[in-house]
């Protein structure tokens, strides 16, 4: 044979082999005959093709083809979910509040950018806490003392502040769906995710 086949390889072979070829009925026994040649040839054959099998299988586990393969996010993500607070949610909506705010955030994060190669990362800075529908920002009078300008000056300025970040928002949102016309079904969608509690 030209294999070393330990003893117990052979009893694995002969349970292993023959339970499944007896318990399947019309395994390759079935296709032995006297047409076909000798059924020591057979056997030959079959305990051949078996270690064949087994050498590759047993290959494979020593190339790590036992080892479980994990997302590199899975300790990251395990995080998230662990500091979830218990709720009702189901996973699939938790996933879809979380991929709401992930675009969300990219968007933040877009605009921060422009802002910054503009210089003008301290207004970005003390203006973002108005773009959400809570206002969790400095009042305006304070802030306008704080940035040295007007109350008009700085509304203006946010105003802008929120074209931008809606304009950036519905483009990452238009990379998403197929078509043009669902981004607004999509951003509604969105909404009607974040408004859950």
């Amino acid at each position: 044979m030209g294999r070393d086949v330990s003893t117990t390889g052979r009893r694995q072979f002969a349970t292993t082999r023959w339970s499944l070829v007896l318990a399947a009925g019309a395994g390759p026994s079935a296709q032995a005959g006297p047409a076909r040649g000798r059924f020591r040839s057979f056997l030959l054959t079959s305990m051949q093709n078996f270690l064949a099998s087994e050498w590759r299988r047993q290959a494979a586990v020593k190339r790590g083809g036992d080892v479980t393969i994990v997302s590199i996010d899975y300790e990251d993500a395990e995080t998230r979910y662990q500091i979830e607070p218990a709720h009702a949610l189901t996973p699939e909506a938790i996933y879809e509040r979380r991929w709401a705010l992930a675009l969300l955030e990219r968007a933040v994060d877009d605009v921060r950018q422009r802002y910054a190669g503009r210089g003008q990362t301290e207004l970005f800075d003390a203006l973002k806490g108005y773009l959400g529908a809570d206002p969790g920002g400095v009042p305006y009078q304070k802030l306008s003392q704080q940035l040295g300008q007007s109350k008009p000056t700085l509304r203006t300025a946010l105003s802008r502040l929120r074209a931008r970040w809606r304009r950036r928002l519905r483009e990452l949102v238009a990379e998403t769906v197929q078509e043009g016309h669902a981004v607004d079904d999509e951003l509604a969608y969105l909404v009607k995710t974040l408004a859950q509690p």
